[in-house]
């Protein structure tokens, strides 16, 4: 049986600014280096399938980062889901988000923070890898409904760093 290819890009936020000791971490922006990663990798992904929705931890790090890769690919910061139970999302919860997708988007983005992330991806693909910041993990499944994304299911088809484009 054929199904539509899914594809989820998972990405982690750019590299955050500690120069503020006091700053809630909810609130931590990207430093200089995470700006302009964030800038660069939208830019690399404006090669690829655009996605049919973006979603992104409230984070402002992680909310900077979608807001930055979406302006590279010509899509309003408004189309952006926001969802607070991205921030520390345990696999269950990033699971979760996947799952309930609306089965009418088969490019799927999302962006959030570790260790959760890199869990997901060793999850749904049973590949290791750490996610580094403003680094993507690209998935793909030969499943008809995001519900089928479980255990294996998916395949790493890349992982792309700002550090090799």
């Amino acid at each position: 049986m054929f199904f539509l290819l899914k594809q989820l890009f998972i990405i982690r936020h750019g590299k955050s600014d500690w120069g503020n000791p006091f700053q809630d971490d909810f609130d931590r922006p990207l430093n200089h280096r995470g700006l302009i990663d964030a800038k660069k990798m939208g830019s690399y992904l404006s090669n690829y399938t655009h996605p049919q929705k973006i979603i992104s931890s409230t984070a402002k790090r992680a909310l900077t980062t979608a807001y930055l890769i979406a302006d590279q690919l010509k899509i309003n910061q408004h189309e952006i889901e926001e969802q607070k139970k991205l921030y520390h999302a345990s696999l269950d919860n990033l699971l979760e988000t996947i799952q309930t997708a609306d089965n009418k988007h088969n490019t799927l983005y999302m962006v959030g923070h570790n260790p959760g992330l890199s869990s997901l991806v060793s999850y749904l693909s049973e590949d290791w890898i750490e996610l580094k910041t403003c680094c993507v993990a690209i998935l793909q499944a030969d499943v008809g409904s995001w519900s089928n994304w479980i255990k294996g299911v998916a395949t790493l088809k890349q992982y792309i760093s700002p550090k090799t484009i």
